[in-house]
């Protein structure tokens, strides 16, 4: 979880309670509940963002592929 994180202060308007609301619009659930692999779905997830592929409002709204 510091991975994400980490990634997650790297991303510009991607605070802890957007992280929270994304890890709940992916997955249905917060991210301390998350298995390896919807932590590395996550992880994929926040690299796009942050590379610029998927848009943080995309996600946010589900609207989003990778």
């Amino acid at each position: 979880m510091n991975f994400i994180n980490q990634l997650a202060r790297g991303i510009r308007g991607l605070g802890i309670r957007r992280l929270d609301s994304l890890t709940g619009k992916m997955f249905g659930k917060p991210l301390t509940d998350l298995t390896s692999l919807d932590a590395s779905s996550l992880i994929d997830m926040l690299k796009a963002i942050k590379d610029g592929r998927v848009s943080l409002d995309a996600a946010l709204n589900n609207e989003a592929k990778t």
